[in-house]
C-alpha cells in the first residue's frame, strides 16, 4: 500500500481478546494503516468512535459485555459515518445476514490472510467513499453549497442526542434575509441568487468548524451551535447578522445590501425534540420580523402568544 503520497487511514480495533487485538494491530500497521485506538467492549468502542472519528472500525461480531457487535454497529451508524468491518470465528449464514442488515461494509472469518484483510478494508473504504459522494448529491444545496433541509432533518436529532449524552446545550437559530422578495422584484432573480450565495458564504465563514449551517429553504437558513451557553448564543448570532449588514454585494456595477432577522432557541430549555426546538426558534424569528426586522430575538418561555402571520 502506498503511504507516502496517500493519507494513512485510521482504524479503530474492537476486540475483547487482548492478544488477538495486539496481533491485528501489528498486521494493520505492517500494511500501512494507522491504528488510532482499541476497545474491548462495545460501550468503549462507541466512546472512541465519537472522540476519534476513525476512517474504519474493525470489530469482532461477538463481544463480551451488554452489547454485541451487531448492536454496536447499529449504534455506530447513528453516531458517525465510520464504516464497520466485522471479524468472526464463524461463517454462519444467519450471523452474516445479521451483520449485513446492521449496515456493515464487510465480513472476515478468522483466521484470514493479510492479503484478504487488506482487500476487505480497501473495498469497504471505497464503498464508503462512493456512498458519501452519492449522498452529497442529495444533501447539498446546489446554489449555496450548504447542507440542505434533508441533511438538517438528520443532523439535528443526532446533535440533540449528543448534547443530552454530554450534558451540554445546543443553540438552534433560524435566520431570514429581510425583504428578499422586494430585492428579487427590483433587481431580478439572478441578483437574488447572488445574494443567497454571498450570505451563505458569510454565515459559514463566521462560524466555528463544529457549527453547522443549512439552507432551510428559500431565503431562510438554520444554524446549529453545539456546546453553546444560552447567555452566549444570541451574541454569536448577532455577530453573524452584524457581518451581513456590513457586506456590500457587487452585482452588475451596483452594491446590494441586506440584513437578517434571526430567532434563537436552546435545547433542552426550549425543547428536547427537533420539532420543538425548531418551532421555538421559528417563533422567535417571526417576533424579530414583527418588531422591525434586522434583529435577533430569543425564544420566549412556553405558553407565549402564538406567532402571527406576516408577509416576509
Amino acid at each position: 500500500m502506498e503511504t507516502g503520497t496517500k493519507k494513512q487511514k485510521r482504524i479503530l480495533i474492537v476486540e475483547d481478546e487482548a492478544l488477538i487485538a495486539m496481533e491485528l494491530k501489528d498486521r494493520l500497521e505492517g500494511l500501512g494503516y494507522a491504528v488510532c485506538g482499541r476497545a474491548a467492549h462495545a460501550e468503549t468502542a462507541l466512546e472512541h468512535v465519537v472522540a476519534l472519528r476513525p476512517d474504519l472500525v474493525l470489530m469482532d461480531i461477538s463481544l463480551a459485555g451488554k452489547m454485541n457487535g451487531v448492536e454496536a454497529a447499529a449504534r455506530i451508524r447513528d453516531l458517525s459515518e465510520s464504516p464497520v468491518v466485522f471479524l468472526s470465528a464463524y461463517s454462519d449464514p444467519t450471523l452474516i445476514a445479521r451483520a449485513a442488515q446492521s449496515g456493515s461494509f464487510g465480513y472476515l472469518v478468522k483466521p484470514f490472510e493479510e492479503r484478504e484483510l487488506c482487500a476487505t478494508i480497501e473495498m469497504a473504504l471505497a464503498r464508503h467513499a462512493e456512498g458519501r459522494r452519492l449522498r452529497a448529491q442529495t444533501v447539498i444545496d446546489p446554489l449555496t453549497g450548504l447542507h440542505n433541509r434533508r441533511f438538517l432533518d438528520e443532523a439535528l436529532p443526532r446533535e440533540l442526542a449528543r448534547a443530552q449524552r454530554e450534558g451540554s446545550e445546543l443553540a438552534v437559530a433560524m435566520l431570514d434575509i429581510d425583504y428578499f422578495k422586494q430585492l428579487n422584484d427590483t433587481h431580478g432573480h439572478d441578483a437574488g441568487d447572488q445574494v443567497l450565495r454571498a450570505v451563505a458564504e458569510a454565515i459559514r465563514d463566521a462560524l466555528r468548524e463544529s457549527d453547522l449551517v443549512c439552507r432551510f429553504g428559500g431565503e431562510e437558513f438554520t444554524v446549529l451551535l453545539p456546546a453553546t451557553k444560552p447567555e452566549h448564543a444570541p451574541g454569536k448570532v448577532q455577530a453573524v447578522c452584524d457581518g451581513i449588514r456590513a457586506m456590500r454585494i457587487a452585482y452588475h456595477g451596483a452594491e446590494l445590501r441586506v440584513t437578517l432577522s434571526a430567532g434563537v432557541a436552546m435545547a433542552p430549555r426550549d425543547g428536547i425534540s427537533a420539532e420543538a426546538v425548531v418551532r421555538a426558534a421559528d417563533a422567535a424569528l417571526y417576533r424579530a420580523k414583527r418588531e422591525g426586522r434586522d434583529r435577533v430575538c430569543v425564544a420566549e418561555p412556553s405558553g407565549s402568544a402564538a406567532k402571527q402571520k406576516l408577509t416576509l
